[in-house]
């Protein structure tokens, strides 16, 4: 898995515009107050939830070049699948469960984990959290890893408050398991595991205020779906069946039903509140079904294992004792992945990795390199999902209209970038009302601007390549 991650490409998203805040941060030496590219959005307050990963994002491009991405970004969603594989065979013994399980995983996160954002080292922090949680019976270490892993994935990435949702659900399972099994609600006040839950959970909340921005970071992340911006973002829309992801997850959702209708294992309540309320958020949001898939795996698996126990079906080997010679192994596989990675052979020479070599098809190299040349005066119009490129690539006064943080645009300006996309009437004036001298527009996507743009008497198309056209006024 690592050695074929480590050769994908680095895709046109969100990526470049991160590795710019941490270049922003680096230089200036702080955190950015209002937002600094998108000029009409110009005195707007930010709060950057995920500056950490956007410094060790851009250190890592600075002294590993682009290569150093597509390692980190190999490393992580290994990682990740490393812990859920673990936490199976923790659940069920199992080396097929285990290995089936996270391959499962991997198929149904494969548009995900083709795109690097600061969101992987949320959901590596999510998958620790969850190991960390089957290790209750080590309360002190167990104490301390807790608040330690929450701390970080606030500062890593704003989506810290699943943590928080997964340790309040624990919490609230257990306490629900021993009021049912008991039938008196004071045996769960009484109960020693459910009161460290509870404990943990409130350290956890109390280590997410350390962060530069205090309470201030809840706010802001419990505030930001609600954003009107957001709801014409595909990831943000509710999740529908005929997508890829959404197929996943009413799949997944149908095997899970179905173990769990044969299952002999009893159903805890702490089961049925996470994937329940989470289950509910992903319909809400597709968003949120990232956080739904590992816990679903997680509970199919161990369904799953006590299904086939019980009716002694043979699909349980049990794991061999441990053994140096397989140790050794695995740590040379593993050394061989990571000398397998273009950027490890790169730095081996002592170079790095073109830049050319290492992005996905699609990113617009040849229309920034002429924009580098050729630097545009005034307002741009641009593809928003070439938006965070061109300011990460492009010339350093370039006046970008639109990138990834869509919530962080005037709504009036959002609504107004859609007209002009979807070519609607009054496009034209819509250039006109916010000044635009130059369009970077995607040829492929954007095919009814484009043919608008060749017929107007008031642009002149000066630049085209396989995938951007670049346009300019005829009378600034």
């Amino acid at each position: 898995m690592f050695a074929f991650l480590g050769q994908r490409p680095l895709h046109y998203t969100d990526l470049w515009g991160h590795l710019a805040y941490g270049r922003w941060i680096c230089t200036h030496h702080a955190l950015p107050a209002t937002e600094p590219f998108l000029p009409l959005a110009q005195g707007v307050s930010i709060i950057d939830t995920a500056w950490l990963c956007q410094v060790l994002g851009y250190q890592l491009e600075f002294w590993c070049g682009p290569g150093g991405m597509q390692f980190v970004s190999a490393a992580l969603v290994t990682l990740i699948c490393a812990v859920l594989t673990r936490l199976i065979f923790r659940e069920t013994k199992s080396q097929i469960l285990a290995l089936g399980g996270v391959a499962w995983y991997f198929i149904v996160h494969w548009n995900h984990f083709q795109v690097i954002r600061p969101q992987l080292a949320g959901l590596l922090s999510f998958v620790v959290l969850l190991w960390l949680l089957g290790r209750w019976r080590k309360p002190r270490w167990t104490g301390v890893a807790i608040p330690v892993v929450v701390a970080l994935w606030a500062n890593l990435h704003g989506s810290f408050p699943m943590g928080l949702m997964l340790l309040a659900s624990c919490t609230a399972g257990r306490a629900l398991d021993i009021t049912l099994r008991t039938r008196h609600w004071q045996a769960a006040l009484r109960d020693h595991p459910t009161r460290r839950l509870a404990g943990w959970t409130v350290l956890a909340g109390l280590a997410a205020l350390i962060n530069p921005y205090g309470w201030r970071l809840y706010a802001e992340v419990l505030s930001f779906a609600g954003n009107p911006n957001l709801a014409d973002m595909v990831e943000w829309k509710p999740l529908q069946i005929d997508g890829y992801r959404g197929r996943m997850f009413f799949l997944t959702a149908g095997g899970l039903l179905l173990m769990l209708r044969f299952s002999p294992r009893r159903i805890l309540a702490g089961e049925v509140i996470l994937i329940g309320g989470i289950g509910l958020l992903s319909l809400w949001s597709a968003r949120f079904a990232v956080w739904w898939f590992p816990l679903a795996i997680i509970v199919l698996a161990r369904h799953t294992s006590a299904i086939a126990t019980a009716r002694g079906w043979w699909m349980m080997p049990r794991a061999s004792s441990r053994s140096l010679f397989w140790a050794v192994v695995a740590a040379v596989g593993l050394l061989a992945a990571v000398l397998s990675t273009p950027v490890s052979r790169a730095l081996l020479r002592g170079t790095k990795l073109p830049l050319q070599d290492v992005v996905a098809k699609g990113t617009p190299l040849k229309a920034t390199a002429y924009l580098r040349e050729h630097p545009p005066t005034g307002q741009v119009f641009n593809t928003m999902e070439w938006g965070d490129y061109l300011i990460w690539g492009g010339p350093p006064e370039i006046r970008v209209f639109a990138a990834s943080h869509v919530h962080l645009l005037p709504a009036e300006v959002w609504r107004d970038y859609l007209a002009m996309t979807g070519v609607v009437d009054g496009w034209e004036n819509l250039l006109s009302k916010y000044d635009v001298q130059t369009v970077v527009i995607d040829r492929w996507y954007r095919r009814g601007l484009v043919s608008r743009l060749d017929i107007s008497p008031h642009w002149r198309r000066v630049h085209q390549d396989s995938f951007a056209a670049i346009y300019v006024r005829r009378n600034p």
